[in-house]
């Protein structure tokens, strides 16, 4: 039995910027992302509908767009009930013949049913194992160990849902994966996202801080947290910062930054980070983009390594 996932809707292209129904959706930034490149258009001039359910077809032709096939080596059908003609027909013959999908049954690929959540994860492990163009993931994007409802898994699908959670391409809510959930064209959205490297997370709209002396926060983005202290700096024992101010812990005390972040919004900026609190941006360090250093201590034997912030991933806000 195979699956499919995500839904391409057909009808006339619209930009994501457009769409009135993803605006302030969780979405949104995959949205616009997999809109933007055609991968994705909306279902209507105005609408995405973020919340509608992706059908085997569907997600077969946003894969083989993503990939770039050339369909036209494709156009004839291997299932009874994919017709010659038909948008997804020559996706469907190339995914099959390549081993990303299968039939339903012997003669059957049930194109127009909608995919669940692990099927997706059957059908992206085979597209990976092509050597395809889809930029690998890392498990720095999360991870929840064995599902609370692992037992529900399908047997023949488990390896490829941990595979997608080991990558960060597909994880869990609260401890469940929820496997037998059909696909949201949102959450096929994400996914197509992640696939070409970019893991925007959560969209989030605007919120109130838990600090009525701040103004609002806007959604960052989501990044993994280092620690560092007086004891890491270097000359060992020095607190001097980027921005020439001494590296303070606790609340709207420093932090470190990518150079390009730092660059983009300045030392004294401050950013809320989801689990630790108000820091304010004094410093860059030579991480990757998506890393916060955290200055914790001021103690020169401290080992920041062990403190409770390191390793964490955490949603970032930056403070309006």
């Amino acid at each position: 039995m195979v699956l499919m996932i995500f839904l391409f809707a057909f009808g006339s292209g619209a930009y994501a910027k457009s769409f009135s129904d993803t605006e302030n959706h969780w979405a949104k930034y995959s949205v616009d992302f997999v809109t933007d490149n055609g991968y994705f258009v909306g279902t209507s001039a105005s609408t995405f509908s973020p919340k509608s359910n992706i059908t085997r077809g569907q997600f077969v032709t946003v894969l083989a767009r993503l990939e770039k096939v050339d369909t036209s080596y494709y156009n004839y059908s291997a299932f009874e009930d994919v017709k010659p003609g038909c948008y997804y027909t020559a996706a469907i013959t190339w995914a099959y013949q390549n081993g990303i999908v299968y039939g339903t049954d012997s003669s059957h690929f049930s194109p127009d049913s909608p995919i669940t959540r692990e099927q997706i994860c059957f059908i992206i492990n085979n597209y990976l194992s092509l050597g395809t163009t889809a930029v690998m993931g890392s498990d720095d994007h999360g991870r929840d160990g064995i599902y609370a409802d692992d037992n529900e898994i399908f047997d023949n699908f488990k390896e490829s849902v941990y595979q997608m959670q080991s990558l960060g391409y597909m994880v869990g809510n609260n401890g469940y994966f929820r496997p037998k959930s059909n696909m949201t064209r949102a959450e096929g959205a994400v996914i197509i996202s992640r696939l070409c490297g970019m893991f925007y997370e959560v969209f989030v709209p605007p919120v109130t801080p838990p600090n009525p002396d701040v103004g609002t926060m806007n959604y960052l983005g989501y990044y993994r947290l280092t620690c560092y202290c007086a004891g890491c700096n270097s000359p060992r024992g020095s607190r001097d910062t980027s921005s020439g101010a001494f590296a303070t812990p606790g609340d709207y005390g420093t932090i470190a930054v990518s150079p390009a972040l730092y660059e983009m919004y300045g030392a004294g900026t401050v950013l809320y980070i989801d689990g630790v609190g108000f820091r304010k941006i004094q410093d860059k360090h030579g991480n990757t983009e998506k890393v916060i250093d955290v200055y914790v201590s001021n103690d020169t034997t401290c080992k920041c390594w062990s403190h409770p912030f390191s390793g964490k991933s955490a949603k970032v806000y930056i403070v309006r």
